[in-house]
């Protein structure tokens, strides 16, 4: 690159200068110590680069400066990394989450302390979002894409709502503990390039499903208040939403929906949750 413009805001940006200089690269990196939306360019680019990405993909809303950066500073036949984005959802089983947090109570070194489960429930599961590092193993139903981001060209109000239905048959006996989900991110520019040019030769993608290596942003769990014994071919259905919070524009909330029916029985079970936490 002739020149690069790093932007970032707080102390980290000082430091930044120090190991651009340090590695005698400050006639072709220039820090800038600022928010984008305060940062005033010289030209337009034709890469940016970011890593946005929060819990659930879109928590936090920092992608929102990325786009204020695309639609000022990028040239027409620019690239934006990453380009493209998919969440996922499917249904879960986390014994040893559930025994560890919940049914632990019923012996705790010889003591009967079962009283103490609805207090649990309401302590680690009561905001039903939060980040764990799931297990593969836990899946018990195929998987259903929650959203597809292209992120050359998705605008602030796209963001504003995402949501689906699913409706899956068990793929094996387990127990149904909520739904977890996960996103991958895409580096290709072939694919979100607003040009057929592609800078790069193959797609790059950066996968935090539970098949893959572990990443920083782990999975979301959305766990259920009660657990639910289902059999192979059970059919769990529902539906999930995530909506912008109309007064912390940085937060969102989520309305979930899952619902069993197996052996003539079902069991529907509606959760809220709000921006996830961690736990």
């Amino acid at each position: 690159a002739a020149r690069v413009y790093a932007v970032k805001a707080g102390d980290l940006g000082f430091w930044t200068r120090q190991v651009v200089a340090a590695n005698g690269l400050s006639d072709i990196i220039q820090v800038i110590n600022s928010k984008i939306e305060d940062v005033e360019l010289p030209e337009r680019v034709d890469v940016i680069v970011s890593e946005w990405m929060g819990s659930l993909l879109i928590f936090e809303s920092m992608f929102d400066s990325v786009l204020y950066a695309r639609d000022k500073w990028l040239k027409e036949d620019g690239v934006l990394y990453p380009n493209a984005a998919d969440m996922y959802i499917a249904a879960y089983e986390d014994n040893e989450l559930w025994n560890g947090k919940i049914d632990r109570w019923s012996n705790v070194y010889g003591i009967n302390m079962s009283v103490l489960k609805p207090l649990a429930l309401k302590c680690y599961f009561d905001r039903s979002l939060f980040t764990h590092t799931a297990n593969k193993d836990g899946l018990i139903s195929p998987t259903t894409l929650l959203g597809h981001l292209d992120l050359m060209t998705i605008t602030l109000e796209q963001l504003d709502k995402i949501a689906t239905t699913f409706d899956w048959k068990a793929e094996r006996d387990g127990t149904l503990h909520g739904i977890v989900s996960w996103f991958d991110v895409y580096f290709d520019g072939g694919q979100g390039a607003r040009t057929s040019t592609s800078r790069i030769p193959t797609s790059v993608i950066l996968s935090c499903s539970p098949h893959a290596r572990p990443t920083h942003w782990k999975q979301e769990l959305f766990i259920m208040n009660k657990k639910v014994a289902i059999a192979k071919g059970d059919r769990i259905d529902g539906e999930i939403e995530i909506l912008r919070n109309g007064y912390w524009r940085r937060h969102y909330n989520i309305d979930l929906t899952i619902r069993w029916r197996g052996g003539g029985s079902q069991c529907p079970v509606h959760q809220e949750a709000a921006e996830g936490q961690e736990q």
